[in-house]
C-alpha cells in the first residue's frame, strides 16, 4: 500500500512538471509567433469602446472596425489605461455597399442583378477607398 502512494506521488509531480514546462513552451511559441500581441489588445479594447458608445450614444465611427481575426486572451489584456479611443464619425454606408460588406459570395443572389458582375471587384475597391 505504501509503495503505491510514492507511485501514484512519482507520476503526480512528473505530470506537474510536464504540464509546466507544456505550458512554458506555448507560452514562448504564442509570443514569439505573436509579436503584436499587444497591437491585437489594443484593438480589441478599443472595439469594446466601440461597442458600447454603439449602443448607449449612439454611432461612434462608421468605418472603424476590428482588423484581426480573433481576439486575444484574456490574460493578455493587461496595462490598458494608455490606450486612446479617437473615433472619426465618417458618413454612413449605402444599404448595397453594407451588403457587399458582409454578404459571402456565395449569397450574391441576394443582391439586385446590377451588383452580380462587378460584386467581387467592386467589394475590393469598397474596402481599399471607404475604409482606409
Amino acid at each position: 500500500m505504501i509503495q503505491m502512494v510514492l507511485f501514484f506521488s512519482s507520476q503526480k509531480q512528473l505530470l506537474i512538471i510536464y504540464l509546466f514546462f507544456t505550458y512554458l513552451f506555448y507560452l514562448f511559441i504564442y509570443f514569439s509567433l505573436n509579436p503584436g500581441v499587444r497591437e491585437i489588445c489594443e484593438s480589441y479594447v478599443v472595439g469594446l469602446q466601440w461597442v458600447l458608445y454603439y449602443y448607449y450614444e449612439g454611432v461612434a465611427s462608421w468605418s472603424w472596425f476590428y482588423p484581426y481575426h480573433y481576439a486575444p486572451m484574456i490574460s493578455d489584456l493587461v496595462d490598458l489605461s494608455s490606450i486612446k479611443m479617437d473615433f472619426k464619425l465618417g458618413k454612413p454606408f449605402r444599404p448595397f455597399d453594407q451588403l457587399l460588406s458582409v454578404l459571402p459570395s456565395a449569397s450574391i443572389q441576394h443582391l439586385p442583378s446590377a451588383f452580380h458582375v462587378c460584386s467581387s471587384f467592386y467589394l475590393f475597391f469598397l474596402l481599399l477607398f471607404l475604409l482606409f
